[in-house]
């Protein structure tokens, strides 16, 4: 698969040495980058990228002229992603729910959550699970709330 680590937590491409902190970015690179032409087409021009979020960014740039036989069907270019909007800031999320974690957790506020053991502070649970994991892998899975002052464990937020 072409697949390395050259440290802990560093990831290399070895097709083109393009060095990733986090494997999912390495696999990402290799899936749709690493030596792969772009698949993913705008529909009203002929712009062409390699991630399909990319494209979407291209069709919502409100500086781009189209080139299209009669007017630009605004209707069908914002369907093509529907979104939620924070009613805080300008951030919008496909998901209702990811946009509400957003506004409850993240939205102009301190990153509330807190590593136990380094003191490292994050916006979400998931991503302090993902730190320990990553950088105290045999520490039990628990943060800190710092609003609450509370201890969260990694099994009792589990839904099975």
């Amino acid at each position: 698969m072409g697949v390395g680590i050259s440290a802990p937590g560093t990831y290399e491409c070895h097709q083109c040495r393009k060095i990733y902190k986090w494997y999912r970015g390495l696999h990402r690179h290799l899936e749709y980058e690493c030596g792969k032409m772009p698949r993913f087409k705008c529909p009203h021009c002929t712009y062409i990228g390699k991630h399909r979020s990319h494209v979407y960014s291209h069709i919502k740039n409100p500086f781009l002229k189209w080139s299209m036989q009669g007017p630009r069907n605004i209707d069908y270019i914002e369907n093509l992603l529907p979104r939620h909007q924070c009613p805080n800031c300008n951030r919008s999320y496909k998901h209702r729910s990811h946009m509400m974690r957003h506004y409850k957790y993240e939205c102009g506020g301190t990153q509330r959550f807190e590593c136990p053991y380094c003191k490292h502070h994050l916006r979400q649970r998931t991503h302090v699970w993902t730190h320990i994991r990553t950088f105290h892998p045999d520490c039990e899975l628990y943060c800190i709330d710092i609003v609450t002052n509370t201890r969260l464990s990694w099994q009792e937020i589990r839904s099975d």
